[in-house]
């Protein structure tokens, strides 16, 4: 018997999987679904040559199990990582894992042409998606069973008023000698607390090759790639490093609402993923342990795909509702110069309270634990700042 599409919707693994978007989350739902015995057809189209852009991804071990089809993405592991602020620095325990942006694009590239059931669409500009049609610019239409949209989020999902930013620009170098580290440096607030909390992010790739990014939590959402490249430079004079080469730049400009955004919803045979589906740490702003989290969930679905991802999005949504009070604290109750005292705060929690915080599965128990006891100094009630 020929059974129409609104047949299919209901299956749990749909037989033609399309997938808009090269980017995290989408590269490592392929990957999880060609891991599966028997995988449905996966396309994966990207406007660019390359999957991934020019990122950096880290996580922790202890936030996100190791699946195998993660571990051929993994560039570089350390045993742990330090903290410095003002009067206080902590040696984290734990692994930490490094996925580059190469690495990333080698082994999805790798694994999509290597798999018979999954192709992909390079330098493909998508015009738009409606229902399971993909419509491309040059008037091609993709048809599939499920399409995921993870194109990020639209202009207008941020309210301009009711958000910072973290904004970033990263230089990999490499050295005339060694940094002399073993473990990465995720954050060294011991430098001017300028534009907001500041701190140098340092992740030693070799000896002698180091990424180095100088980052801000912000009120607004300029960035002088130049100035911060001098200033990353000047924090390397510091340290007594001389850049040999510079092998690589980055640079990003992620919102952290203290709002719930507009997210998108798609519809019955579309499934609006990554930060413009609300899936990302309001925080942090990063979103690789949803990413692999929500890989995961949809590859054991038990029932409809869009059913899957709404149940993962109300958990996601009820972690939102704990983390967004804390971002008004942080960018409304604290002048930019004392931002970084409520982050050295955080960081004399319990190593498992830490862990959960990044991975976006804390308990009321753990949000209570974060805000009690004496509020560091500085905090006050601030007007929100013209940007």
């Amino acid at each position: 018997m020929t059974r129409n599409y609104d047949d299919r919707i209901g299956e749990a693994v749909p037989s033609k999987v399309i997938l808009v978007g090269g980017g995290l989350h989408n590269g490592l739902l392929a990957l999880a679904l060609l891991a599966k015995p028997d995988p449905p057809t996966v396309v994966v189209i990207e406007k660019e040559d390359k999957f991934g852009g020019n990122h950096t991804w880290c996580f922790h071990e202890g936030d996100t199990p190791l699946e195998q089809w993660v571990r051929p993405l993994v560039s570089h592991t350390w045993d742990g990582y330090d903290v410095h602020f003002p009067g206080f620095s902590r040696q984290m325990g734990g692994a930490y894992h490094h996925i580059s942006a190469n690495r990333f694009h080698e082994v999805l590239a790798g694994a999509i042409d290597a798999h018979a059931k999954a192709s992909r669409m390079m330098n493909t500009e998508v015009v738009c998606v409606k229902d399971n049609q993909v419509h491309l610019s040059d008037d091609r239409v993709i048809n599939g069973d499920i399409v995921i949209d993870a194109r990020g989020p639209s202009q207008h999902s941020i309210r301009p008023r009711e958000t910072g930013y973290q904004k970033f620009v990263g230089m990999e170098v490499e050295l005339t000698t060694s940094c002399g580290l073993n473990r990465p440096c995720l954050m060294d607030a011991r430098v001017p607390q300028t534009d907001g909390f500041r701190f140098l992010y340092v992740l030693p790739l070799s000896p002698t090759r180091v990424l180095i990014e100088d980052t801000y939590f912000s009120d607004g959402p300029c960035l002088d790639e130049e100035a911060l490249q001098q200033e990353i430079t000047a924090y390397a004079s510091r340290q007594g490093w001389v850049f040999k080469s510079v092998t690589r730049t980055e640079c990003g400009v992620l919102p952290l609402p203290w709002s719930k955004p507009a997210v998108a919803k798609g519809h019955d045979s579309c499934i609006v993923s990554g930060y413009g589906g609300g899936m990302f740490h309001p925080i942090t702003g990063y979103s690789i342990q949803v990413a692999m989290r929500f890989a995961v969930h949809m590859t054991q679905a038990k029932s409809a795909w869009v059913a899957e991802k709404a149940h993962f999005s109300r958990e996601i949504t009820r972690q939102h509702s704990y983390l967004y009070p804390l971002n008004k604290v942080l960018f409304r109750h604290y002048e930019q110069s004392e931002r970084w005292r409520l982050m050295a705060r955080f960081y004399r929690c319990p190593q498992p309270v830490i862990e959960r915080f990044y991975d976006l599965q804390l308990s009321i128990w753990d949000v209570m634990r974060i805000l009690a006891g004496k509020i560091p100094t500085g905090m006050q009630m601030y007007p929100r700042k013209a940007v």
